[in-house]
């Protein structure tokens, strides 16, 4: 859990310590698949109480930055930023940078939150940058109160397991993903063009390089 999160919950008089009454569970969805290089996907996260009542939530995903970007789902802040659920109301932290996506939410002063059917707490949009596994993970471990967290008053981390993802990248090109371009003539040897720029620029993406420097 982070600094600033611990913070936030101290306004309600809430201090993590490691306890036996665990219950809530963290899933993703999809939990595997298949997607191009270029192409977008999108990862759920489901958040259960087991119908024990929380106050917060504190949400950290790994992911493999080397293949895997996240697109950013509120381009008026600043920073890379998720897609809030509203399980709770009030969202306390939201970026996503470095291979980590971090997101924590609570309920207002006096309330609590609990379900018994996994629903969305967050959405990861992801950009497949390069092949590989691409494996995406809420990171747990059992007594440690500085990762993912499902809070309850009277000092009670909830969260007792976590379900994660891994996918397929680069299982061949999705060409639109690069570009929207439209050929409107053969091209051959000696041509010129903006339409010869956006081919080369294609060609450098999909890794037959024509040119190292400059826009094509």
């Amino acid at each position: 859990m982070t600094r600033f999160f611990i913070k936030c919950i101290s306004i309600v008089g809430i201090l993590f310590v490691p306890t036996f009454a665990l219950a809530a569970t963290f899933s993703l969805s999809p939990q595997s698949g298949t997607y191009k290089l270029g192409e977008t996907f999108s990862v759920g996260v489901y958040l259960n109480t087991e119908g024990k009542e929380s106050v917060a939530a504190d949400l950290e995903v790994l992911y493999p930055s080397g293949l895997l970007e996240v697109v950013d789902a509120d381009a008026a802040a600043s920073g890379v930023q998720i897609t809030p659920g509203a399980l709770m109301p009030q969202n306390q932290l939201n970026t996503a940078s470095a291979g980590r996506a971090r997101f924590a939410q609570l309920v207002p002063v006096g309330q609590k939150f609990s379900n018994t059917t996994a629903a969305l707490f967050a959405t990861i949009k992801f950009r497949v940058l390069a092949s590989g596994t691409g494996s995406v993970s809420v990171e747990f471990t059992p007594g440690n109160t500085r990762d993912s967290n499902v809070a309850a008053l009277g000092g009670i981390d909830l969260l007792s397991g976590v379900t994660n993802a891994s996918f397929n990248l680069g299982d061949g090109t999705a060409v639109h993903s690069y570009s929207s371009f439209i050929y409107t003539r053969d091209l051959k040897l000696g041509s010129r063009g903006e339409d010869v720029r956006q081919l080369q620029k294609l060609l450098n993406v999909l890794k037959f390089t024509v040119a190292v420097l400059g826009s094509g």
